[in-house]
């Protein structure tokens, strides 16, 4: 459709805006064009935000800063004003109205100078609504992989089953439900199910089941996905004995095959090469994976791929972190500090190749307390994101600055908006799921835990304390005591908190606070449990003051109401957040002043599902009072 708006001429099906008095042409997003044409179909009307979101996105989840970053492009291609506005008008926290009534104009009529505009890339990120203001969030398109799935039978069978192509971005039901069947009927140990993908016209991704030790009551069948290249992208070994177990495996095999499937596929940076690439894409799976063999093996993929691209920013900051990270797998003080000075020259290096790179600016970006610069820190951090979506370390730390700050939805968007840039990272899913659990989205959480489980062993030290942390907040005892004892079985260090944890369990406050204090370093929760609130706060105080945040993140805590476990911890949660220098300490810091400045309060002051948990600084009343008596 045409639509004649003063000067300008907007087509609808061509996604462009035509000035006709100096014959300058801009071409839309097709989101931008959806925004436009639904407030020119409702000119002079109040769109609600909530109408933007379903009738432009549909079913996919969005930020609102999507919507803002429409009407923004939109304001700029006309030159308008949000101050003053001649075509689009703010309406605060309600919606947009376009002020000018447009005139269809007949089909047929074009723009000039179409092929002179230049493409905008399409922001197609998967986000939240957000209720709590607007910030630059943007995130860049990537194709989805182009799923053809082709079924091998087992041995000499040579069965092949041809599917159509999916460009949905997901295995559909016909795909998934052949699969399925193929793996649950099978007693084979062997079958090959290959996802083509258009990263280039020959790689394929294969997934492969081999039996070890079969026919024995130990026998159990190794998933494997690799790429073209035998590189492999995920393994983990499942028993199949039982009708159960194979449901089971299958179902984590499904999950895999899918997470895969609404992938988003990269291509090699600048002059790196395919080969190189897929190095570094195997490297930063060992690194996902962390413990120090696949740690060693990520660094020397990460070598290897220098060599061959030595300007390859990511794969030299990555090999940085590889480098720290192994520092917490291999505690030899001489070859620490080695590992530690490779480190800080690694990052030199990244930062000479490149210093506006966003990974590199996120890695050297710095909160500074004295400066309290919060909403520099996370425009920074936000910026990083925007530029480099794929970026887990962007999109981790961004998630953290807003765990600290008490914004855990916000910190969940994050993630959510970015998880499928990386759908096998364990790391990512596993930050996920303790943010659900900060929420008290424990479906969320379990849902994460579930995922964790398919990714790899349920033994996995990320898995075993999700788990514990949902059950916890779930109350359910037995649960919990099972994991803690199994934990501590894989890490017996770790024995003296279930000394505390069992005795706070018995209501026994006494003998825990008498284990709490033999403990070798300060435990902020456990302590808090047993009423070591001051003690508590002043650790805040000393760590948030030489600029570490954590402590801030802990202090939020975690937002479910009392159940047996954690009764001790949820008053006394609420009792450190109403601590009487609490608002002296968050002004001086500069927290307040940034809630204020953004009005992106911490969940539990704004959501009435936390009203139980809300902190007394929540109210600005007594903020305001209470801040005046201390200057006084």
């Amino acid at each position: 459709m045409l639509f004649k708006l003063k000067q300008w001429i907007v087509n609808t099906n061509e996604n462009t805006l035509h000035d006709s008095q100096n014959s300058n042409t801009h071409q839309l997003e097709p989101q931008t064009m959806a925004v436009l044409k639904l407030l020119l179909e409702n000119a002079e009307e109040i769109v609600l935000r909530e109408s933007f979101f379903e009738q432009v996105w549909g079913k996919k989840v969005v930020l609102d800063e999507n919507l803002s970053r429409c009407i923004s492009q939109l304001r700029k291609a006309f030159g308008d004003n949000a101050r003053s506005p001649v075509f689009i008008k703010t309406v605060h926290k309600t919606g947009y109205k376009f002020l000018i009534t447009p005139s269809p104009l007949v089909p047929g009529i074009k723009p000039q100078n179409k092929a002179e505009a230049e493409p905008i890339p399409v922001s197609d990120s998967q986000h939240l609504p957000s209720k709590y203001g607007s910030s630059a969030f943007t995130s860049f398109v990537f194709v989805f992989i182009i799923v053809c799935v082709f079924l091998f039978g087992f041995f000499e069978s040579n069965i092949k089953v041809d599917n159509e192509s999916s460009t949905s971005g997901y295995l559909d039901g016909v795909e998934s439900a052949r699969i399925r069947q193929l793996l649950l009927d099978s007693q084979n140990n062997e079958i090959f199910i290959t996802l083509a993908s258009p990263l280039d016209g020959n790689q394929q991704f294969e997934v492969s089941l081999k039996g070890i030790e079969t026919g024995t009551e130990n026998s159990a069948t190794t998933f494997v996905i690799q790429d073209h290249n035998q590189q492999t992208l995920w393994e983990l070994s499942r028993r199949l004995n039982t009708s159960e177990e194979r449901m089971s495996g299958v179902n984590d095999v499904m999950l895999i095959l899918n997470a895969i499937a609404m992938s988003y596929q990269h291509s090699a940076p600048g002059s790196t090469s395919l080969a190189s690439f897929k190095k570094y894409q195997q490297a930063m799976y060992r690194l996902d994976k962390r413990g120090a063999d696949n740690l060693k093996i990520a660094i020397t993929l990460f070598d290897e791929v220098l060599n061959d691209s030595p300007d390859f920013v990511e794969a030299t900051i990555y090999k940085a972190v590889a480098i720290r990270t192994l520092n917490y797998y291999q505690l030899d003080l001489e070859n620490r500090d080695q590992r530690m000075l490779q480190y800080d020259l690694l990052l030199k290096q990244a930062l000479a190749l490149d210093p506006e790179h966003p990974v590199v600016r996120a890695l050297t970006a710095n909160f500074d307390i004295k400066r309290k610069n919060w909403i520099e820190y996370e425009s920074t951090l936000v910026a990083a994101v925007e530029g480099a979506p794929d970026c887990a370390v962007c999109v981790r730390f961004l998630a953290d600055f807003y765990v600290n700050i008490g914004l855990f939805q916000r910190a969940a968007q994050a993630i959510e908006s970015h998880i499928n840039n990386f759908p096998l990272s364990r790391q990512m899913h596993t930050l996920l799921g303790e943010i659900y659990t900060r929420q008290g989205n424990l479906l969320g959480a379990k849902r994460q835990a579930g995922i964790l489980k398919a990714l790899g062993s349920e033994e996995a030290s990320d898995l075993l304390a999700l788990n514990f942390n949902i059950y916890s907040q779930q109350g359910d005892v037995d649960k919990v005591t099972a994991l803690l004892n199994r934990f501590l079985e894989l890490y017996p260090n770790f024995d003296s908190l279930k000394v505390v944890h069992d005795a706070l369990l018995a209501q026994d406050l006494e003998a825990a606070t008498a284990a709490v204090e033999k403990l070798p370093r300060l435990h902020f929760n456990f302590a808090l449990s047993v009423g070591k609130v001051d003690v508590v706060f002043q650790r805040l105080v000393d760590n948030v003051s030489s600029g570490n945040l954590r402590d801030l993140g802990l202090m939020h805590g975690w937002l479910n109401e009392p159940t047996e476990l954690n009764r001790y911890y949820a008053v006394q949660l609420v009792a450190l957040k109403n601590h009487p220098d609490m608002p002296k300490f968050l002004d001086r810091i500069g927290l307040i002043d940034y809630w204020i400045t953004t009005e992106r309060w911490p969940d539990y002051c704004v959501d009435n599902q936390y009203i139980n948990l809300r902190a007394d600084f929540c109210e600005l009343s007594f903020l305001a009072e209470n801040l005046a008596k201390t200057k006084s």
